[in-house]
């Protein structure tokens, strides 16, 4: 019986603070009457009308009201979403009555930050938020609605899909949480968000050399997560007046609130009466929000059945909508591995204030198994395409300066983007010239693609990690030759090497490759022909190189290196830089050396692109990522 009359008396009170303007008049009476009780200020211990007291009155209404909204939210009831609704803005008004106090100030903000949390999760539980609505309050039969505002994105509020409030679970491939005290609430922005299960759909019959699907697609990922903080701005506090008494503060006019999405990079402060304080921010989680969107076991789906899958397709994505003046950053994951693996470094690198302003992180996603040289061409050709709709008419300068990052084989991705391939690469696997060779017309064009093409003139930089320009003896062991086995080629693609095969006199083909299309393990090999031959391609004159090579650990034998691949094999002449990280191979790109090394490459670039306009302050240099604690106010956790 004490709970049935809890909630009656919690429902009453929800009950008048939302009242529908339809209310029969004799209701409407009642209701102003008991609206002038609800809503009069409480009298404060001790008496005065002091701005602290008041304050301290507006606070505890907040309190009230979360309470019954947390009750409701479980029950699933939406009037938890009109119940977190009052509990912000009774905070807000603690807040606004009296700034100056510091103590009133803190656990204002902190209340006012959970009850957003709860407000923004009640609605998408709900359908009652989305960017071309808005935020949804009231009652269904009369709902009011709040406009989302953006504030520093680069795209409009129809863009948004979803605004998740709740921090996404963490991930063992990011090691830290880089986030900032302050006012509001950080939440993640999606603006596109695909099933992960149709990701993994069979996508049939697919010829990785012609088809069009992996060129001509919106280089967007499946789920594209940016980082914001969310602030429900009121009006100035006040008391209210007769139309409020009468509806209720939701159906105020004019609107009640705005629900301002802010950019916490472009925007670090707000201003509360004297005060501005930091806004509050959180730069890690929606990288953890992509990386809980990814299908699950795509980087060894990719490797074992290469293009088999939707989400084994070559695919070039932006992680953040282009802003014209920043140059694109290329990372290129390494074999057995995917787009996830750069998350780690990504993460640390958006620490960096400088990232922000100069650089935007584009990755390429692809089928490790498939053949290597179709992919390069598709990193190329995607590329090309991407920079050209981004810019069709070339007067963006930040799209001719881009940087490529390649770890362990998308090294060898990289440099294919920046050398001339001349008659070498086709020399290795033909005895002669491409012109005399029977092709089938409809693949002649792709094929040759693959085999004949010039550098990328806007890319200017590149990065090689771990990268294995001399091969790994692992692809010749036991257990190279077996993973090797066990890659399941797509069948088009056998087709089309067995036709071109038969449709020539003997000979006309290396004998490694008459004899199988040969496997990206295979290409691996020290004395793969394919290999020594694109070993052998300089870079272009334009292009800077730099390389991280792994060292102290065993490889080939008694060769030091990262475990697979030799220090010698990593190794490349013509390179500016050169540094020696301790570490295996598969972590050479997570080493805190490594982004420090990666963050001086771009700081170097950037003032090459002409991006240092000004002087940069003594805190925004190249920092040691493994020595500071924070960079610009960013505070680094560990993970959740």
């Amino acid at each position: 019986m004490q709970g049935c009359a809890r909630e009656a008396r919690r429902r009453g009170r929800l009950w008048r603070a939302t009242a529908w303007r339809f209310v029969p008049a004799l209701a409407a009476v009642l209701a102003v009457f008991l609206a002038d009780v609800a809503w009069s200020e409480p009298e404060s211990p001790g008496g005065g009308d002091s701005p602290q007291a008041k304050a301290q009155a507006h606070l505890k209404r907040a309190e009230s009201f979360r309470r019954d909204a947390v009750d409701l939210y479980r029950d699933e009831d939406p009037l938890a979403i009109d119940a977190f609704y009052l509990a912000c803005r009774e905070a807000w008004n603690a807040i606004w009555t009296c700034p100056e106090a510091v103590d009133v100030f803190a656990e204002a903000g902190e209340e006012y930050a959970r009850s957003l949390e709860g407000l923004l999760s009640a609605a998408r539980r709900h359908g009652r938020l989305d960017g071309c609505r808005g935020l949804v309050v009231g009652s269904k039969w009369d709902p009011v609605t709040v406009p989302l505002v953006m504030q520093g994105h680069a795209l409009p509020s129809e863009a948004v899909l979803d605004v998740v409030a709740t921090p996404p679970p963490g991930d063992p491939r990011v090691s830290h949480c880089y986030q900032r005290w302050g006012f509001g609430l950080p939440v993640v922005i999606r603006t596109a968000d695909e099933d992960p299960e149709t990701e993994e759909e069979p996508v049939g019959d697919v010829d990785p050399v012609e088809s069009q699907q992996m060129v001509d697609h919106d280089f967007v990922p499946p789920r594209q997560s940016l980082s914001a903080t969310a602030v429900l701005r009121f009006a100035m506090p006040g008391e209210p007046d007769f139309p409020e008494k009468l509806v209720g503060p939701v159906h105020g006019s004019p609107p009640p609130a705005v629900l301002d999405l802010v950019n916490p990079v472009e925007v670090s402060r707000v201003r509360i009466g004297p005060w501005r304080p930091p806004l509050a921010a959180d730069l890690t989680s929606p990288l953890l929000d992509i990386l809980d969107g990814m299908p699950k076991q795509a980087s060894v789906a990719g490797f074992l059945q290469p293009l088999a899958r939707r989400d084994t397709l070559p695919r070039l994505e932006m992680l953040e909508p282009y802003v014209p003046g920043k140059i694109p950053v290329v990372f290129v994951h390494g074999l057995a591995s995917d787009e996830g693996t750069w998350f780690e470094m990504l993460n640390h690198l958006r620490a960096w204030p400088q990232f922000h302003r100069w650089y935007t992180p584009w990755v390429f996603h692809y089928p490790t198994g498939a053949p290597f040289l179709p992919a390069s061409s598709q990193l190329r050709r995607q590329l090309t395409s991407l920079v050209h709709k981004l810019d069709p008419s070339g007067r963006d300068p930040a799209l001719s300066q881009l940087v490529v990052v390649g770890h362990s084989m998308g090294g060898l991705h990289a440099k294919m983007m920046v050398v001339s391939s001349g008659n070498q690469l086709w020399n290795a696997v033909s005895n002669c010239p491409y012109s005399q060779v029977r092709i089938p017309d409809e693949i002649r064009e792709s094929f040759q693609a693959s085999f004949f093409f010039e550098p990328l003139p806007f890319v200017r930089r590149v990065v090689f990690i771990a990268t294995p320009h001399g091969g790994s003896a692992w692809a010749t062991r036991a257990v190279g030759k077996a993973a090797s086995a066990v890659v399941q080629q797509p069948q088009k693609i056998t087709e089309i090497h067995d036709a071109i095969i038969s449709a020539n006199p003997p000979h006309t083909f290396k004998e490694h490759f008459e004899k199988k299309l040969p496997t990206t393990i295979d290409t691996l090999e020290p004395d793969s022909p394919l290999l020594v031959a694109l070993h052998s391609l300089p870079l272009a004159p334009c292009v800077t190189a730099h390389t991280v090579v792994g060292t102290g650990y065993p490889t080939d034998g008694l060769a030091d290196g990262d475990g697979v691949v030799s220090v010698t094999s990593a190794r490349l002449g013509g390179v500016v830089s050169e540094m020696f990280v301790p570490s295996k191979h598969t972590q050479v790109h997570h080493q805190p050396q490594t982004v420090a090394e990666v963050v001086a490459i771009l700081t170097a670039h950037a003032a090459d692109a002409g991006k240092f306009a000004e002087t940069t302050r003594d805190d925004e240099g190249v920092p040691s990522v493994a020595a500071r604690p924070s960079v610009d106010g960013w505070r680094a956790k560990q993970p959740r």
